[in-house]
């Protein structure tokens, strides 16, 4: 069973993941996935998805390789882009590795792989004001 939210707390579990830092700042939260055993009774891993400023996971997915997707909203400049999808909805046709270079919120998409070590992709997602992704 798989998990994704976001979280104010400084003493989050972060057994396993793929980014330990939490946020060092007062009201920023971070992003996380987490993985239970099938009665939830065990925390088996916790993968962080930090940025400088505050991110939200909305909605999360499994493929049948167990591939985990996630989605949510973040206005950081420095959310970590990998192999980022080209001109995704964006006005401008630029490609979507850069938020949108106001204070407003833009979604993401990612991919992480069944280890849940080694993102596939992460992309921003969104044009010019507030963009939210949630499944």
């Amino acid at each position: 069973m798989y998990v994704t939210g976001w979280t104010f707390s400084a003493d989050f579990s972060t057994r396993n993941a793929m980014q330990t830092h939490l946020a060092d700042a007062c009201c920023e939260s971070d992003s996380f996935i987490t993985k239970m055993n099938a009665a939830g009774t065990a925390d088996l891993l916790d993968l962080f998805r930090r940025c400088f400023r505050n991110r939200c996971g909305r909605g999360i997915a499994l493929d049948s390789h167990n591939n985990v997707y996630v989605v949510g909203y973040t206005d950081s400049f420095a959310f970590p882009t990998t192999n980022p999808i080209p001109a995704i909805a964006r006005s401008t046709g630029a490609a979507a590795t850069s938020h949108n270079g106001q204070e407003n919120f833009d979604g993401y998409l990612a991919k992480i792989d069944a280890s849940g070590q080694f993102r596939v992709y992460s992309t921003y997602i969104g044009g010019d004001l507030d963009d939210v992704a949630s499944a």
